[in-house]
């Protein structure tokens, strides 16, 4: 998400933060996690963002990509489960 006038750099912080945060609150739906152990693991890497958006900002595009197929296919599993974990 990159508002008007901001600079590039500046948005591209706020995306691993991002996916973060959506972790971190499915564990603490799913009652993973207590609200003080989620709040310190959205606290500990915000330091090294940076240093890590700046890493990436210096790569190629051909170096970029992900690489997940479990993660990819337990998505596309999901649709079709009898019982999901979240209601909403």
């Amino acid at each position: 998400m990159r508002f008007i006038n901001e600079p590039l750099a500046y948005s591209l912080d706020k995306c691993p933060i991002s996916v973060l945060v959506s972790c971190v609150s499915a564990a603490l739906r799913l009652g993973s996690l207590g609200h003080r152990q989620a709040q310190a693991l959205l606290l500990s890497p915000r330091p090294r963002l940076s240093a890590l958006v700046n890493m990436v900002w210096e790569r190629e595009l051909e170096e970029l990509g992900a690489f997940a197929p479990l993660a990819d296919i337990r998505a596309m599993q999901h649709t079709y489960l009898p019982v999901r974990l979240f209601s909403s």
